[in-house]
């Protein structure tokens, strides 16, 4: 009796053809990317706050906010941000850039829909 051929764990994986990466408008994007964060990792106090001065108002330049679309449902489920910063490396400024807010809500919390939004940032 022959055995079944072996299946590796990302062969098990939805694919992301039900989910798109949109780059949010940072003046508009606040209530939605706040929204996120509430069902996602909770934050209790003041995301709006930290909304503005982490994507409005970045010293170096306006951050950049990348949204993840369910296509079948049009709901934003997930965010990730990327913020400028000027770093100093052997006496030379480098211009780089710090990640932050990678999440998924839990009902699309999946390894190929964080993984998208990633591969966009």
């Amino acid at each position: 009796m022959s055995q079944p051929a072996q299946r590796f764990p990302w062969e098990r994986l939805e694919g992301v053809d039900d989910y798109r990466v949109v780059e949010a408008n940072i003046d508009d994007a606040c209530e939605i990317a706040v929204e996120v964060w509430g069902r996602s990792i909770g934050w209790p106090d003041r995301p709006a706050d930290m909304y503005r001065r982490y994507y409005q108002q970045n010293l170096v330049e306006r951050s950049r906010l990348l949204l993840l679309q369910h296509v079948p449902s049009g709901r934003i489920v997930g965010t990730v941000g990327a913020s400028p910063r000027r770093v100093m490396w052997q006496h030379r400024e480098l211009k780089a850039a710090v990640f932050s807010h990678l999440c998924v809500v839990g009902e699309h919390r999946k390894v190929r829909p964080a993984m998208l939004q990633i591969g966009r940032a």
